[in-house]
């Protein structure tokens, strides 16, 4: 028993106990149109909504880390508590080979 969620249980069955897995985490309130795309969504994946709004969330939650991250280095690189390095010198520097599978210089295709 490790929470209890307070309000109106059925009748006879007093306050209901919840596990840790069981406590929701986050609770959203989604305009009509966004609860029907996602419904549509759910039937049209088999899926339950929580399972694609949860993967949906996922992935913003990777690109907004993305986005904050790059908008950090940008602000450090713009008020000079960082430097540009052109890929040519970082190439260089540690010795890496780019290689493509079209190498456009030499105008053949590396197998």
């Amino acid at each position: 028993m490790v929470g209890t969620v307070e309000g109106n249980p059925p009748r006879g069955q007093g306050t209901r106990y919840y596990s840790r897995k069981e406590l929701p985490g986050v609770a959203i309130r989604l305009s009509e149109d966004l609860e029907s795309r996602l419904t549509t969504l759910a039937e049209a994946t088999v899926r339950t909504k929580a399972n694609d709004a949860r993967e949906a969330f996922i992935r913003s939650m990777a690109d907004l880390k993305d986005i904050h991250l790059a908008d950090s280095r940008l602000v450090a690189l713009r008020t000079g508590r960082s430097q540009a390095v052109r890929l040519e010198d970082l190439e260089r520097d540690l010795s890496l080979d780019r290689r493509f599978p079209c190498d456009r210089h030499a105008g053949t295709v590396q197998v």
